[in-house]
């Protein structure tokens, strides 16, 4: 038999009396079974329902996706699923928001190969949908190797060689402290110690400021040393940075500056698209990056601006004319 009658309307299906044709029939989908309607997700609520989807937020708009297995295993970490049996079929149901740790192992946080595990707590609560991911620009310039570095002068300042571990790579820490929420989060960097400077790119979680108004945190960077990393903030409408506190606010606005996971936070950096050949870094989605000069003067603001004090009520202010005295 050829194939072209195998596929033949009244050609047997081998599955009892059952033709070609017969598998062809909306009768299933009509009168035997349906289809459940696919999940769907939006900004505001980042949920697909089951922790074998995520939700991808590409240009406003949002769909559910399959996760990988180590995105599986990363959201069973933070998770427990549990399953309602219904009449029909079984449906995955996803139990609240577990509570924070009370006592948290600790972990060292002191080299490239020991990663830090975060609980993704948020105002007591750990669920890792209350989280988005900025990326951060980490510059790294290799310190000399002189002990003593004049500051200024008649200031001499001495900080200790970072002895110890792989001389070859190290690691810049971030962290992130919630300003208007409850909540820190650590990242690090891998750096290379080997050329003059080397550029890395973070990604570090903050609070979703699709559940609020607005987001506000602090980043701090620290190199191997301890040494603080100089915050730069990107200036509006262009690529400079300019050198600024390191708190940060984000909205959902456009541009928002932060992908809803961590995939999609890395798919706003490089562009895929305009050269297939050579991905291209989209520098105007960087809101924030760090210089990591090894430097070690202060360089916070430490004097506190002129508070005009409220004056009593009934006080007048007489301002003197220019060429006159004014009597007592």
């Amino acid at each position: 038999m050829e194939a072209a009658e195998l596929h033949a309307p009244d050609a047997a299906l081998g599955f009892v009396e059952m033709t070609v044709i017969d598998g062809l029939s909306n009768t299933f989908t009509s009168q035997i079974y349906d289809y459940d309607p696919p999940p769907t997700c939006t900004v505001q609520n980042p949920d697909c329902g089951s922790k074998y989807l995520k939700c991808v937020v590409f240009r406003d708009n949002a769909h559910c996706v399959s996760r990988t297995i180590a995105e599986v295993l990363e959201w069973e970490n933070n998770y427990s699923m549990s399953s309602t049996v219904a009449q029909t079929s079984p449906k995955p149901t996803i139990s609240p928001p577990a509570a924070c740790p009370t006592s948290i192992t600790p972990h060292p946080y002191n080299e490239h190969d020991k990663p830090y595990q975060n609980h993704y707590c948020l105002n007591g609560r750990s669920d890792i949908r209350q989280w988005v991911y900025i990326p951060v620009k980490i510059i790294f310039r290799r310190p000399p190797d002189n002990v003593y570095q004049h500051l200024k002068n008649g200031y001499p300042a001495k900080y200790e060689k970072c002895a110890g571990g792989d001389k070859r790579i190290s690691s810049v820490y971030i962290k992130s402290v919630g300003l208007n929420y409850d909540g820190v989060y650590k990242e690090y960097a891998i750096v290379d110690r080997r050329i003059a400077i080397t550029v890395s790119t973070a990604y570090i979680a903050v609070k979703n400021p699709a559940m609020e108004k607005s987001t506000l945190a602090l980043l701090q960077a620290t190199d191997p040393c301890g040494r603080v990393c100089r915050p730069a903030c990107k200036v509006p409408n262009s690529n400079i940075y300019r050198p600024c506190s390191g708190a940060v606010r984000l909205t959902s606005a456009l541009p928002r500056y932060y992908g809803t996971d961590f995939g999609n936070a890395v798919m706003d950096v490089w562009d895929f698209t305009t050269d297939k050949a050579c991905p291209q870094v989209k520098h105007e989605n960087i809101l924030i990056a760090f210089n990591c000069d090894f430097q070690t003067d202060w360089f916070w603001p430490t004097q506190q601006p002129p508070v005009n004090r409220p004056l009593p009520p009934g006080h007048k202010i007489h301002k003197p004319v220019r060429g006159y005295r004014l009597a007592k």
